[in-house]
């Protein structure tokens, strides 16, 4: 076979392969969206008396999360985005554990948009703030202990006996009798089972009776993922699909006239030029010629020309020092409630009777979230159904948004969604859903109805993100007589996330976006901050406030511990009085090999911090080299307690994988602004460390069996502070401002 023709009949092979796997993934999701209403009150918590159809009810269908076919095999759909954070398997676990299944016989699916799978921490369908197992924890539970239940009630009518005399395992219900020992599978029991009313109440299991969680068991995506099955929005292939590039200016933010359209349209091949959100869908056989029709247009700009981020800076800074802005005081949890004037006096009265003072201000810059897959969607409008499939980390609101500009109800919205190679805050934002709905409203007659694949390239994906926003923060602290904190405050500035997703919104305590609670206990606190107004487009980046506000309390703290002439380790535990913040420090100390100021040898330093957040405590520490301006970061080690360890391994990973995500931007990464256009070209200009170039990590989890925390997030924000401390104990300069290499340090890793 010629090599052309080769090629040819293996993308042939590719694009049947792919269709065929998306329809079927489409037809096995339609079963549960018969029950999304019906078995809402099982799916959502086990409790009510409301039962799923009686079609659904004979395929064995639990409410919208679980389905027991006949051939034995246990459906689970997965409410969460999987971006590589384990929720696939770690979600469906939690369900498969309490009904008793048997492991191998459960198969995951994706679950799409459904009103059912309702995050009631975050109060929609949404992955993002560790919230997924936080979230879903109890509501999986009593899913599949509601379950569990009805099957034991369908074999105790089967048989004649009382459910107190049958047991459960391995996806078999058991009875002991006369007769010995009788068993009836799922599979058999599932459509009896499911037309049973709701029980009212279920019996949870105890800790010590899991079978799968707490245990580390391979994960069900790992071999599709290595052998390339799975299918990532760039996977995408349908029956007629066309690919959409986009044209876009190259500032980030601005107004701007579009040049060149009919040029690009011109091109042969392409089928339509739309106008969507941010520039131009340009529609075509491929993308390789949709790409290259795309780059015939140009942008000439309409409005006020963007700012460079000399401006951009100054403007943080303005706010920063004018008192009389807008501002908000952070509430501390369990202190009572104080208004701003009346906790700005409170510290100013601290400050003004410490023995010693310290003045200290700090800033970080604007970070890109840099995910391996660029942005993409496919959609399809045809027969009066809007059709997406989509890495997207919220499916309600992209959905509620396709529904919105297409006109149609949202029943008529089908939202599939797909692996995503990376999210970290940046797929929270639907612009790019947005724009693949705009193309195929837009597409011309002749292949309207069509599917459309929308890719961004590499350079849009940096110059067009939703930036973690730059934020400085001064500091004022006191040491009393005794050399502890006798007073705290701190006012920060910069863009606001709250103010950035609610239009008008003031700035009050709520405001978390800004400022977080400091871990320590000061008498005499004020916290407040003051959102700055900027063009920049911002959004969540792994971590959100957390890791600023870890940078800039514990360079504070180190600086104080310096002033006390305290060991930094006892400094912070002197004011400390949660025991889990302290357990991880200790332990952190233990690893270590922790001695007064750290220091292993000239011009060897160690340094930790504590960063805790999303329900989980977690402290970090560092070894570098400083060799002159030379930086090497020989080490890191991390302690997590994030409670019961639902997957003790991929927590292990989790935290890995952060203190890597905070290592480049705490070394390299920075996005600058030149005339409104993102310094960021690809993955090499944010800073990210490279599998060769990551030091020895070290990880420890403790936490026990208390309540399940986030696992995701919290190891970012202590890396950039462990390592600035680090550099002070190796005779270094005290580093206020991110990236490090912006001090003047060469950095290796």
């Amino acid at each position: 076979m010629a090599e052309r023709g080769r090629c040819s009949y293996i993308l042939g092979m590719v694009n049947d392969v792919m269709a065929q796997r998306a329809q079927d993934a489409v037809s096995r999701r339609s079963l549960f969206k018969i029950v999304a209403g019906a078995g809402l009150a099982l799916a959502s918590s086990g409790m009510g008396a409301a039962a799923v159809t009686s079609d659904a009810a004979d395929a064995g269908a639990f409410g919208v999360y679980l389905q027991i076919a006949p051939d034995g095999l246990v459906h689970i759909l997965t409410p969460n985005a999987e971006m590589g954070q384990g929720t696939y398997d770690g979600l469906a676990k939690i369900l498969a554990d309490e009904l008793d299944a048997d492991w191998d016989s459960v198969r995951v699916e994706l679950s799409g948009f459904d009103a059912g799978m309702v995050n009631p921490k975050l109060r929609s369908q949404t992955t993002g703030n560790s919230e997924a197992v936080r979230g879903y924890y109890l509501i999986l539970r009593r899913a599949g202990a509601t379950a569990r239940q009805m099957l034991v009630q369908a074999a105790s009518m089967r048989w004649g006996v009382p459910m107190a005399k049958c047991r459960t395992a391995a996806g078999f219900v058991i009875s002991e009798g006369a007769e010995g020992e009788r068993t009836l599978s799922y599979a058999e029991l599932a459509a009896d089972a499911a037309k049973l009313p709701v029980p009212e109440v279920v019996q949870l299991k105890k800790i010590s009776e899991f079978t799968l969680l707490g245990k580390d068991l391979p994960r069900k995506e790992t071999p599709d993922k290595v052998r390339g099955r799975a299918t990532y929005g760039l996977d995408m292939v349908l029956p007629d699909m066309l690919v959409a590039a986009m044209a876009m200016p190259d500032a980030a933010y601005g107004t701007f006239r579009a040049l060149g359209m009919a040029e690009a349209l011109a091109v042969p091949g392409v089928q339509a030029v739309v106008p969507v959100l941010g520039g131009q869908a340009v529609v075509a056989g491929d993308w390789w010629t949709a790409q290259k029709a795309a780059a015939l247009i140009s942008f000439e700009s309409e409005g006020e020309k963007p700012v460079s981020q000399g401006a951009l800076d100054a403007a943080i800074l303005a706010v920063l020092d004018d008192a009389s802005a807008p501002a908000g005081v952070f509430q501390p949890s369990g202190a009572a409630k104080l208004a701003l004037a009346d906790s700005r006096a409170a510290a100013d009265a601290g400050l003004a009777a410490a023995a010693k003072r310290l003045t200290i201000e700090a800033d970080v810059p604007y970070l890109a979230h840099g995910t391996l897959e660029p942005m993409n969607c496919t959609a399809q409008l045809a027969n009066g159904t809007l059709t997406i499939w989509a890495p997207c980390q919220s499916p309600q609101s992209s959905a509620k948004l396709a529904s919105e500009l297409s006109g149609l109800p949202l029943d008529k919205v089908v939202f599939n969604r797909t692996f995503m190679g990376g999210g970290f805050g940046r797929r929270w934002n639907n612009d790019y859903v947005r724009q693949v709905v705009e193309a195929v409203q837009g597409l011309p007659a002749a292949v309207a109805g069509r599917p459309v694949k929308l890719i961004w390239d590499r350079v849009q994906d940096g110059r067009h993100d939703f930036y973690r926003p730059a934020s400085r923060m001064r500091i004022e602290a006191g040491l009393d007589a005794e050399g502890k904190i006798s007073a705290w405050k701190a006012r920060a500035a910069g863009q606001s996330l709250l103010q950035a997703w609610r239009a008008g919104a003031k700035p009050d305590a709520s405001d978390g976006t800004l400022l977080k609670e400091l871990s320590y206990a000061v008498p005499a606190l004020h916290l407040e901050s003051s959102p700055v107004s900027l063009p920049v487009p911002i959004g969540y980046w792994r971590s959100v406030s957390h890791m600023p506000n870890a940078f800039f309390q514990e360079i504070a703290m180190e600086a104080l511990a310096g002033m006390a002439g305290a060991d930094p380790l006892a400094f912070r535990m002197a004011h400390l009085e949660d025991e889990r913040s302290r357990a991880v420090l200790e332990t952190l100390a233990e690893m270590m090999g922790w001695s007064k100021r750290g220091t292993a040898g000239k011009g060897v330093g160690h340094g930790l911090s504590l960063a805790n957040g999303y329900g989980s405590y977690c402290a970090a520490g560092a070894r570098v080299r400083l060799e002159g301006k030379i930086l090497t970061v020989e080490k890191l080690w991390a302690v997590m307690d994030c409670g019961l360890a639902l997957e003790p391994e991929n927590v292990r990973r989790q935290v890995e994988g952060a203190l890597l995500f905070g290592l480049g931007p705490a070394l390299d990464g920075r996005v600058l602004f030149e005339d409104g256009v993102a310094s960021v070209m690809g993955i090499g200009d944010i800073g990210a460390t490279s599998p060769a170039g990551a030091p020895e990590i070290e990880v420890r989890l403790i936490g026990g069996d208390a309540e399940v925390g986030g696992a995701g997030e919290v190891g970012v924000p202590g890396v950039a502070p462990a390592i600035c401390n680090a550099i002070v104990a190796a005779g270094g300069p005290m580093i206020r401002s991110l990236p490090i290499s912006a001090a003047g340090l060469t950095v290796t890793v």
